[in-house]
């Protein structure tokens, strides 16, 4: 669905208005007042009236003028416009009471956001500002209103000017010393926090920082919640920082929020079905995750069982830029998945403009549908595991890392999925908990032919290959150094790193081997079809790489990882894995001297990854839930007697 903005600009805040037009542009309206209070409005109106709130044109025969402030024609149409204006002006109401404004749509609200608040802050007035009379830098937080769009321009300067590092460092230490003295509100502190991170200046303290502000009694529940998930971002875009608890962290906050919404939810009884709920965020029919999970569910379907699937993907999406109190727009999903599995799964939207009423909607259907099983494959994208779990026996699938402890009663393993411990992290389930199926991937066939010589690669060349959407802070500088030194002394090592251009520890350190010896690409398109040319994968520690890694080893490239609960020890498992991410360099020098273990590493991939079959899983898996959904109903008829 589409969704308009109000067009604040030509606005009064608290005026009184009358809404014209009941369309998605007038619903859009109507919502956005009722949860800003930005306006009050008057009446609501349209040709006919809906019986309800709608009333009809014939209403504004009993408004005088001085009842109202302006009229907000709620239409895209300039056709309509002319011809609702034409009959407002018939009625004697005065051509300055009518706004012809069009509403803004939502794609272009920051630009537009930006231009009507003349807020082009550069990164030398706000540096400027920051080290002058510390009321102007509270000024630019109050004129914002917590909408993070106000520093467009300024986040923009800073994320696409390679020569703003100094700048960077500069705000780095002067926001640490602002934030020592407690000068701000926690709400201004959190945007201050939010606009550091959007502009590349941040740093584990104030991630920290800004996790611990979540706790603030100055935010309604609705806010921590958008927040407690804004973190999660965070955290996977700069994975290097709270690597090892971040997540024991967020399920306790998230446990906090949870209760504090306090929804209503029930389960109508104890009858026994074959239906199964699927919670998921993610939709879209080309995300990897969905590659892979889609086909077992349908297999289960096959198997007996019905599938209704919830789409959370729709809480990713607020209207108007704010990070407090964001506004959901009644919407359907990225791409329309019935469209996709019409013939397989029935396919719930959640209604309502807020987060509570959403939340509250999906539990109101899980109810209605009274499942025999949940499976949560949402990454931890929802507070509601807390409810549905104390209900419904819930299996857990993590598309990413499974540490991040949800109100599970069985988690999914992968087969050979290292439970790690210590100086790692301490999961909070136990093998008992365990369901480990056989890992599957969706197969990728080579369309287009690279060859070695199009990169300056010769075929005595052992060429790396690291793929990644998160390369910058998933590659340490200590693996960089690493892999950089042995490549000075092994002159056959080349290394492509897919995902971004030259990180500029490269461009700082080893200037002479970018370009010719390590090759940087953005984005590759074919990227199976680059597989095929190179011969080791190289890992480092991080969140997922599962699918990318999985071509690899079709393509039959040897795997270099370290052991973990990354995706990596799927594939290599205990005896092609080293301990740590430090031994992943000696590692390489061994597959460079040794042919053998070259091959042997290869081999080894390659059978491992052509054993992960969909069929087989789906197999696998659907006797795992039915044991499970037996053994967790007799325990609770056993409980009940």
């Amino acid at each position: 669905m589409i969704r308009y903005l109000l067009p604040y600009g030509d606005i009064p805040q608290n005026s009184r208005v009358i809404i014209y037009g009941a369309g998605n542009v007038g619903q859009d309206y109507v919502r956005q007042i009722k949860k800003t209070e930005y306006c009050e409005i008057v009446l609501w109106i349209d040709k006919v009236s809906d019986g309800k709130c709608v009333k009809s044109t014939e209403a504004l025969l009993g408004i005088a003028e001085k009842d109202f402030d302006l009229v907000l024609l709620a239409t895209l149409s300039e056709r309509y416009i002319e011809e609702m204006r034409k009959f407002l002006l018939d009625l004697g109401i005065q051509n300055k009471k009518i706004s012809t404004s069009t509403p803004i749509i939502e794609d272009s609200f920051a630009e537009v956001f930006v231009q009507q608040w003349d807020s082009r802050i550069g990164v030398a007035q706000f540096i400027d500002s920051l080290k002058g009379n510390q009321q102007v830098l509270r000024d630019y937080f109050l004129k914002a209103g917590g909408h993070i769009a106000y520093f467009y321009s300024l986040i923009k300067e800073l994320c696409n000017n390679s020569d703003c590092a100094s700048e960077r460092k500069r705000l780095l230490a002067i926001f640490t010393n602002i934030f020592e003295q407690t000068l701000f509100s926690a709400k201004t502190e959190l945007l201050c926090l939010r606009l550091l991170y959007l502009g590349n200046c941040f740093c584990v303290s104030f991630l920290k920082r800004f996790i611990d502000s979540i706790y603030s009694k100055d935010l309604c529940v609705e806010d921590k919640f958008f927040l407690w998930q804004d973190a999660t971002m965070m955290y996977l875009q700069h994975s290097e920082y709270l690597y090892h608890d971040f997540f024991r962290t967020k399920k306790h906050l998230g446990k906090e929020i949870a209760e504090e919404f306090n929804l209503d939810f029930t389960r109508n009884n104890e009858k026994f079905n074959r239906t199964t709920i699927v919670v998921t965020q993610i939709m879209y029919p080309d995300y990897p995750q969905m590659k892979i999970t889609m086909p077992i569910a349908t297999r289960l379907i096959s198997m007996g069982y019905d599938l209704h699937l919830v789409d959370l993907s729709v809480f990713e999406y607020d209207l108007g830029n704010s990070i407090f109190e964001p506004f959901y727009a009644p919407q359907k999903s990225a791409f329309d998945f019935q469209e996709n599995y019409r013939d397989y799964a029935n396919l719930y939207y959640p209604a309502g403009c807020t987060m509570r009423e959403r939340f509250q909607d999906i539990l109101n259907h899980i109810s209605a549908v009274n499942p025999a099983l949940i499976l949560d494959i949402s990454d931890e994208y929802s507070i509601l595991p807390y409810y549905f779990s104390k209900l419904y026996p819930v299996i857990y699938w993590p598309h990413k890392r499974p540490s991040s402890g949800s109100y599970f009663h069985k988690i999914v393993m992968r087969n050979e999925f290292y439970i790690s411990a210590g100086k790692k992290v301490e999961h909070p389930f136990t093998h008992e908990q365990c369901i480990e199926i056989i890992s599957s991937f969706e197969s990728v066939v080579s369309t287009h032919k690279y060859s070695r010589e199009q990169f300056g690669f010769s075929e005595e060349n052992m060429v790396l290959i690291t793929v990644g959407i998160r390369i910058y802070s998933e590659l340490s500088n200590a693996l960089i150094s690493s892999i950089c030194k042995i490549m000075a002394e092994i002159d056959k090592l080349k290394w492509v790193i897919v995902g971004c251009s030259v990180l500029p520890y490269f461009a700082d350190n080893y200037s002479d081997l970018v370009g010719e010896r390590i090759i940087f690409i953005e984005y590759e398109e074919k990227l199976v079809d680059l597989l095929a040319i190179c011969d080791v994968y190289l890992n480092p520690y991080r969140i997922g790489g599962g699918t990318s890694m999985a071509w690899a080893c079709q393509q039959g490239l040897a795997l270099a990882t370290p052991k973990g609960d990354n995706a990596g020890y799927v594939f290599a498992g205990e005896e092609f894995s080293v301990a740590e991410e430090k031994d992943l360099a000696p590692y390489i020098v061994a597959l460079a001297k040794d042919k053998e273990l070259l091959n042997k590493n290869k081999l080894y991939m390659k059978k491992k990854v052509d054993s992960f079959n969909v069929d087989t899983a789906a197999l696998q898996f659907k006797t795992q839930i039915d044991k499970f959904i037996d053994e967790y109903y007799s325990e609770k008829r056993g409980q009940a007697l």
